[in-house]
């Protein structure tokens, strides 16, 4: 609730109560008017009742002095001519009766009108006489006496006086005859009177009702005989009428003020509720203005932005606090002198940009205090006077973070984020630009071998050093006018602007071979890391970007395959070849899909009565128009292009399958591939393809080659161990040929070994192998780990295992590779 309806609320019952006061004292007022009015006519009533009264008895009195100077002036008591004047004087007075009386009480004359005449009045009024005869008489010759009588419903008037007698001696000697004048007003005469003096319905109130002022009016008046005579008639009643005319006027004007201090105490509560609502709005107005000047200041504290304002001749007159913590100049430094001495623009001048009221922002640069070169976007509007311009006013938002940011993403996306090096889009507009110019490139694609390991065995931190410091390293072999790029992995690209000369490519080769060799200390240990080249010219070998890089990856492609740490340039055949290593993947994903594939088996035979032990699955391609391809053919092809898991997994199902069916004491042998350790799950293969089959686990042998643990040391083992717990046997394939191999014995969890028949070939002729494979085999017995020589492919070779106690032996002077069936019959047959 407002504070105005608050007080309007508090103060409406006060009005009221005023209201009610006043209305109060008028009525009271009015009333004790109209009370007095209405007592000022009873009194005046009173008055006129008496004086009319007086008036009828100062007229009986008059009478009765002429009757008793009639009456004294007779000298002749003894004439009745003297007697007529009373009767003639009664008459003409029109009095109602004259009655004398002697000096008793006695009446010895009276002379009556005709409304007495023939009644008893004057019997019944003759008692009530006395006490007026007694004060006649007390009163002397010349007293004069009267007073009223009621007779019923009649009022009498009578006056009294003592008559001379004829002896004027016996006068002096003895009283007299009394006269007594009687006027009767009886109801009619009575209300006569009363209109006479303004008096309606004067009457005479019956006996018993008192002497009290009825609500007509009243007046008691005392009799001769001590009697209340009380006169009624009907009073004006000026003040109560007054009252009831003034009454609706009054309660009229109460109850329209009442209703007028509604409307207004309404109108009151409505305006007060407008001005409540009113100021509440104020305050919310002034609230939020107050807000949204505290977050203007806020957000202009919190800005790089500072403002400013020149007159017409770009003088500058105004410049904000922030301009003094922006650019750390005193503002006075600045007023006074021109806006385009303390800013400079990048596109135009400033007073151009201001003339033309663009209202796109003007990118401008200027030094802080400290030297030090900031960027800034300029706005503004002009300051208009009388319809011209006086000035210009506007923002400098400092943008140089900004700036630097949007350069830090240009760069990012022309830039390798760990090298520095240019990346692909750069490596395009480079040759974009080079190529567009006919100049001579040559373009040198770089990777990195035995990278990988790196990676695995020390960590990503290794590898990023690697790639570091081969970056550093290849910069240092170019010139400024050349360009390295990094294309992602261990990828770079080199393009050497202006050189065509073969002789000169190869010295870069050679020098680029010799440093990218030279070993890498990461945390106290050497790093060795190798490289293969491939090269591509232009305009020779091609003229645009995609196609001069895909001939160098080709050239990388024959480096690789003709024993890496080399380099080869592109050459017509070797795109050739690719295109035919292309249509072998297809026509491998075919025969995969055809049923193409099939397998032959490798007896390993015991060299104590060479008995058939086992077999090795060898996989075969039966190609329709090459016939029969053995794994040089096809496998690396597999691995690179990931057919090997597929073509593994069936390897593994098919052998399983096929020694289900040969005797319980022959295992069989699968050999595994680097690839299906990294992208399958060995462990649930093995496990189903043993379920499927219905195959002892003891009976299945896994071979490992020793690139595997180098490649995959930390995820290998654990593969292993999982492999391990199937019941499964591992052996370690090509053993000799790698870095760690007693290594791995100690830490792998092998079952046996084969020697690699590099060393079984050599073995007649160079004693040093000889002297390797009989440290093999007593290490091998030593560890308690079957040892098999593969590759034997003459008699004397396995003569000469057989002295050395090789246990084991495969090869084709034993057996040649057999299919599935003739396996079959062999096993049963020399099992």
């Amino acid at each position: 609730m407002g504070v105005s309806q608050i007080i309007l609320r508090r103060s409406l019952p006060l009005l009221l109560a005023v209201l009610l006061v006043v209305s109060s004292v008028i009525s009271y007022s009015v009333k004790r008017m109209t009370d007095t009015l209405d007592r000022n006519v009873i009194e005046h009533s009173h008055f006129l009742i008496e004086k009319a009264l007086s008036h009828r008895q100062a007229m009986l009195r008059q009478g009765m002095t002429a009757f008793v100077t009639l009456n004294n002036a007779s000298t002749d008591p003894q004439s009745r001519a003297k007697m007529a004047a009373p009767d003639v004087l009664f008459y003409s007075l029109d009095f109602d009766a004259l009655m004398v009386f002697g000096s008793g009480v006695e009446k010895t004359q009276a002379l009556t009108s005709e409304a007495v005449r023939d009644s008893d009045l004057l019997q019944r009024l003759g008692v009530g006489l006395d006490g007026l005869l007694e004060q006649a008489r007390r009163g002397g010759p010349d007293a004069l006496t009267g007073g009223i009588l009621r007779l019923d419903d009649t009022l009498v008037l009578a006056a009294a006086a003592n008559a001379l007698p004829e002896d004027q001696v016996a006068l002096r000697r003895a009283s007299g005859t009394t006269l007594v004048l009687i006027d009767l007003l009886d109801p009619d005469e009575l209300l006569r009177l009363g209109f006479q003096y303004g008096l309606i319905d004067l009457h005479l109130i019956g006996q018993g009702e008192g002497g009290a002022i009825s609500e007509d009016g009243s007046l008691a008046l005392t009799d001769l005989a001590g009697a209340s005579v009380i006169f009624g008639w009907s009073a004006p009643e000026f003040g109560h009428e007054m009252l009831e005319g003034l009454l609706p006027i009054v309660g009229s004007s109460a109850v329209l003020m009442l209703l007028l201090i509604g409307l207004i105490a309404l109108d009151a509560v409505r305006a007060s509720r407008r001005l409540e609502d009113s100021h509440s709005a104020l305050t919310v107005s002034q609230a939020s203005l107050a807000s949204s000047e505290k977050r203007f200041r806020d957000i202009a504290e919190a800005a790089s932005d500072w403002l400013w304002e020149t007159d017409e001749r770009l003088r500058l007159i105004y410049l904000s606090e922030r301009f003094e913590r922006v650019t750390e100049f005193k503002a006075s430094q600045w007023l006074g002198r021109p806006l385009d001495e303390l800013l400079q623009a990048d596109t135009q001048g400033i007073a151009l940009w201001l003339q033309t009221q663009s209202r796109k922002p003007l990118r401008c640069k200027y030094s802080d205090s400290n030297g030090d070169v900031r960027i800034c976007r300029l706005a503004s509007r002009p300051i208009m006077a009388d319809g011209k311009c006086a000035g210009y006013r506007g923002t400098a938002s400092d943008i140089t973070e900004e700036v630097k940011a949007q350069t830090q993403v240009e760069h990012l996306s022309m830039h390798d984020a760990l090298t520095g090096l240019p990346n692909r889009n750069n490596l395009h507009s480079f040759l974009a630009g080079k190529l567009g110019a006919n100049r001579p490139l040559a373009m040198i694609s770089l990777d990195l071998d035995r990278f990988k390991p790196v990676n695995d065995t020390l960590g990503h931190a290794a590898g990023d050093l690697v790639l570091q410091e081969m970056s550093l390293r290849l910069l240092n072999c170019t010139r400024n006018e050349d360009l390295v790029a990094r294309l992602g992995g261990d990828e770079f690209i080199m393009v050497l602007d202006g050189i065509s000369s073969q002789e000169s490519i190869e010295a870069l080769c050679v020098r680029l071979i010799d440093q990218i060799k030279q070993p890498i200390v990461y945390e106290g240990q050497n790093i060795f890391v190798g490289g293969s080249i491939g090269i591509a010219l232009a305009p020779q070998d091609a003229t645009e970007a995609n196609e001069l890089l895909r001939c160098a990856d080709i050239a990388l492609y024959q480096a690789k395959e003709d024993g890496r740490a080399t380099w080869r340039f592109y050459a017509s055949e070797m795109n050739q070849r690719l295109l035919q290593r292309r249509q072998l993947e297809m026509d491998l994903r075919q025969a995969m899909a055809m049923g193409e594939m099939a397998l032959q088996y490798q007896p390993r035979y015991r060299t104590n009565g060479m008995h058939i032990i086992g077999a090795e699955a060898l996989v075969r391609w039966q190609h329709p128009l090459k016939g029969l391809l053995g794994p040089a053919h096809f496998i690396d092809l597999a691995e690179e292009t990931g057919l090997i898991v597929p073509l593994g997994r069936w390897v593994l199902n098919e052998a399983c399958n096929e020694a289900a069916r040969w005797p319980e004491h022959i295992c069989v042998s699968v050999n595994l591939s680097v690839v299906q350790f990294r992208q399958s799950d060995l462990r649930l293969d093995v496990q189903r393809a043993l379920t499927e089959a219905g195959l002892a686990a003891s009976r299945l042998e896994l071979e490992v080659a020793e690139s595997i643990l180098l490649d995959e040391s930390a995820g290998a083992l654990a593969t292993l161990n999982a492999l391990k717990e199937l019941g499964v046997r591992l052996t370690m394939d090509h053993f000799g040929t790698g870095y760690s191999s007693l290594n791995y014995l100690r830490s792998y969890p092998f079952d046996g070994l084969k020697i690699d028949r590099s060393f079984i070939g050599n073995a007649l002729s160079s004693a040093n192998d000889r002297l390797i494979i009989k440290a093999i085999v007593g290490l091998a017995e030593a560890l308690e780990l079957t040892v098999t020589a593969e590759g034997v492919e003459t008699g004397e070779q396995l003569e000469w295992l057989e002295e050395a106690d090789c246990a084991v032996v495969q090869g084709f002077h034993i057996c040649q590779p057999q299919f599935a069936q003739e396996m079959e019959r062999l096993v049963q047959e020399l099992g």
